[in-house]
């Protein structure tokens, strides 16, 4: 007998029994399932990278400069911070610091979420950069 029946992964959900619950309770009913939010975002600033590591994909979509505008990017964090998202990470396809309003966005959306996760290759920004 199986005791997972939704096959998730409990090494951090424990920690959310209240967003599990909504969950539960939504079940198949769209218009409750909708307003659960996910507790974990991922988001890309910056398309493009310097580092030309070679097990990389981005060497197949051609390091393109590709960026968020930081208006967009801002009500983004605004918006999923009140839904109830706990986390986000700034990774994605590219380098994460070549992204110029970086800090300010870091800045700006610590007061909106519980965590914040930057993840950086090689490189490692001043503490400054973050507070």
């Amino acid at each position: 007998m199986e005791t997972d029946t939704f096959k998730i992964d409990s090494s951090k959900i424990v920690y959310h029994p209240e967003r599990i619950s909504q969950w539960i309770k939504a079940g198949s009913d769209w218009d409750k399932a909708k307003k659960v939010y996910p507790i974990y975002v991922e988001i890309s600033p910056m398309g493009a990278c310097n580092h030309r590591c070679t097990f990389c994909a981005v060497d197949y979509i051609g390091y393109q400069n590709r960026s968020l505008d930081e208006d967009t990017f801002r009500k983004t964090i605004q918006d999923i911070g009140s839904l109830g998202v706990k986390s986000v990470m700034y990774a994605g396809e590219g380098e994460p610091l070549l992204y110029k309003p970086l800090s300010k966005i870091i800045k700006h959306a610590k007061h909106l979420v519980s965590i914040l996760w930057l993840f950086l290759r090689y490189l490692y920004p001043h503490p400054s950069f973050l507070y």
